[in-house]
């Protein structure tokens, strides 16, 4: 197809029908407790992601204007540690966050109530 193919790359999509976790897990377990949350110790990594409803409405428009060529499409970059704070903030919770370095948390996953 050449110059008429529009390619898009897709990021971390989330969103209905995400059965990851990867975004809805935090805010959700915010909202269901109160208790210290252990959260992994990564708050200056960058995290990505973008809605589904958000990347179809990117989809269906661009192709409607005739966009080609490959293009990225992710949202906007963010600090885990302010993902984190937000989706306390999303929740309503005052709860504390407890960083674990990736390696404990490697070896002790399945204990922590997260």
């Amino acid at each position: 197809m050449g110059d008429r193919a529009h390619l898009c790359r897709a990021g971390e999509i989330s969103g209905p029908g995400d059965g990851t976790d990867r975004y809805v897990y935090w805010p959700a377990r915010f909202a269901r407790d109160s208790a210290p949350a252990v959260v992994p110790a990564t708050a200056g990594h960058a995290t990505q992601g973008i809605g589904v409803r958000d990347l179809a409405a990117w989809v269906l428009d661009a192709a409607q204007r005739r966009v080609t060529g490959p293009l990225n499409a992710v949202g906007d970059r963010l600090p885990f540690g302010e993902y984190i704070e937000g989706a306390k903030i999303v929740a309503g919770n005052q709860g504390e966050a407890v960083d674990a370095l990736e390696d404990w948390l490697a070896k002790n996953y399945w204990r922590v109530k997260c």
